[in-house]
């Protein structure tokens, strides 16, 4: 989907979308582009935050207790991110038949890669920006 817009009606957010097209465009980078994609789970609202508390458990976590631990979240923003981060495989779900149901989260061998890579990420932005929450 294209969107062409008139540039004298664009918000900020709009400016700052077809720069990031333009870029993409000028680079050779494209919606399927796997560092495009990769970058896209990264800027979700809660996506890091979600990724560490997993990190740092060493067993799976229940619903509640990341609720607890990334307060002040909501449940139905932890709800969507939850299921974000399961549809691209950094984390699993596992649904036990229980009643009530128990559901526990932990990162999948492809989240635990993540978690490096946001390291690294994290040691750049440490040289470059200062302080660093990762």
């Amino acid at each position: 989907m294209d969107l062409q817009l008139d540039i004298e009606t664009l918000t900020p957010i709009d400016e700052g979308r077809q720069r990031a097209r333009e870029y993409a465009e000028q680079f050779g980078m494209f919606e399927g582009c796997p560092l495009v994609r990769a970058l896209d789970v990264v800027r979700r609202k809660w996506a890091i935050q979600i990724v560490m508390a997993l990190y740092r458990s060493e067993e799976p976590i229940r619903f509640n207790q990341l609720e607890r631990e990334l307060a002040p979240i909501t449940q139905k923003e932890l709800t969507k991110r939850l299921r974000e981060l399961e549809q691209t495989g950094i984390i699993s779900r596992t649904i036990y038949p229980e009643i009530p149901p128990r559901v526990e989260y932990e990162l999948t061998e492809m989240g635990r890669e993540f978690k490096q890579a946001l390291a690294v990420v994290g040691d750049w932005s440490r040289k470059y920006y200062g302080a660093s929450s990762i």
